[in-house]
């Protein structure tokens, strides 16, 4: 029996220890399903496991492809599952741990391919973007294709621009390409979904902020200022030390900066995996209800 077993929630929330347990324990590997751990050289900033638990434990989609190359959802869907294939031959049971709602959906549901982006609709969003700025397009893109924007970083420009260049192409939001299953998916699911307290949580970030510039998150985001305009430095965090590194803020308002953008980005992601969640919502602070779903595995 093939079995995939389903580690997800916001940032901070405990996947990463949950799964790296479960797959010691199970002596199984793990999958990411986040988009901002699957680029080389970028690993503070992006709370990439420990470097004990990625030489304990098989991880997959973690350091998978070059900080400047682009990478899509769609393309996740079918590396990710061919990488199953191949590794279901050798394990009855893999976990799958990320964060990020669209490559969970794409993986799990299936995606249509992207299409073509017209080349005025890509110019007119880029006028927007430059004359209004990311929160009008953010803004635009919550009234069009308010499923995407629940769990989207709406904070990434790259994202927010690519969604609305979707919806105006072809006239359908980004998110009605993900409701069709293209590709057999030859195992069955369960899943946790882990949805902390919001205050909880949002103290959790603080203090992991605090940590990941204490182990030199600044040196890191300093190596890759080459590659600042590439999609993957367009997440919250290494904009913000970007910023800083060249001189348009100072690191305590970045720091504040950081830790404000990354309480928005998790509340949005709440608010999306309590609508879209796979498999059981619990609080990860709540050691019984965790153990009894444990229990049932």
């Amino acid at each position: 029996m093939r079995e995939l077993i389903v580690i997800s929630g916001p940032t901070a929330s405990g996947k990463t220890d949950l799964a790296f347990a479960l797959a010691s324990k199970w002596n199984c590997p793990i999958l990411s399903a986040d988009s901002r751990q699957i680029y080389k050289d970028l690993d503070i900033g992006t709370a990439k496991p420990a470097r004990h638990m990625l030489e304990a434990v098989d991880h997959h989609f973690i350091d998978h492809v070059a900080i400047d190359q682009s990478y899509s959802a769609g393309r996740y869907e079918v590396e990710a599952l061919e990488r199953l294939a191949r590794l279901f031959a050798e394990h009855p049971r893999i976990i799958l741990c990320g964060g990020t709602g669209l490559y969970l959906r794409a993986l799990l549901q299936g995606m249509d391919e992207l299409p073509p982006i017209d080349a005025a609709v890509r110019q007119r969003i880029q006028h927007l973007l430059s004359t209004e700025g990311l929160e009008a397009c953010s803004a635009l893109l919550q009234a069009c294709d308010p499923v995407y924007a629940d769990g989207a970083d709406l904070l990434n420009p790259r994202r927010v621009t690519r969604a609305l260049e979707v919806y105006y192409t072809i006239g359908r939001p980004i998110s009605s390409l993900l409701n069709k299953t293209r590709l057999p998916r030859n195992f069955s699911v369960r899943g946790i979904c882990l949805l902390p307290e919001r205050n909880v949580l949002y103290q959790r970030i603080e203090r992991r902020v605090d940590e990941m510039l204490e182990a030199g998150w600044v040196d890191e985001v300093k190596r890759a200022l080459p590659y600042s305009n590439c999609q993957s430095m367009q997440s919250v965090g290494y904009r913000e030390l970007v910023d800083y590194l060249e001189g348009r803020t100072d690191l305590e308002g970045a720091t504040a900066l950081i830790k404000q953008k990354t309480r928005n980005y998790a509340k949005r992601q709440l608010t999306w995996f309590r609508k879209y969640g796979e498999g059981s919502p619990i609080d990860p602070m709540d050691q019984a209800t965790l153990q009894k779903w444990l229990d049932q595995l």
